[in-house]
């Protein structure tokens, strides 16, 4: 793993919890207690998958199946989070939902950014 694909996590972390807490003050009636274990799930979720994908893509030439199926293998686990959150705590589960599914798209939009800047063929041997 990179420093520079660490940098970049940590960034986007800092700036997601900046609004997580913004959201949480400016707006208490919708706060959720919960949202910074959401930003700490997503932030060690994402690097362990970043970590799993680039050493599996050295690997072989699957990545594009790995992408993939990492992909809705977290989209389902990341729902059955929410449904086991919402049937514990149905008070803030429609807010715990919508944190989780907005931190889940800053973070999925980030992973794929960064894999596509990783991979992205060099354009000056492809003349």
């Amino acid at each position: 793993m990179n420093q520079k694909y660490l940098f970049a996590l940590i960034t986007i972390s800092l700036l997601t919890g900046a609004g997580i807490y913004s959201w949480n003050y400016f707006m208490p009636v919708y706060a959720n207690k919960h949202a910074f274990f959401i930003l700490a799930y997503y932030f060690l979720f994402t690097l362990g998958l970043h970590w799993y994908l680039t050493k599996k893509s050295s690997q072989d030439k699957s990545f594009i199946m790995k992408f993939m199926g990492v992909t809705g293998i977290k989209l389902f686990l990341n729902l059955i989070v929410i449904l086991v959150y919402g049937l514990n705590n149905k008070a803030q589960s429609v807010t715990f939902a919508l944190m989780f599914m907005i931190v889940y798209f800053v973070f999925t939009i980030f992973e794929c950014r960064q894999l596509i800047n990783a991979y992205k063929p060099n354009k000056e041997n492809n003349v």
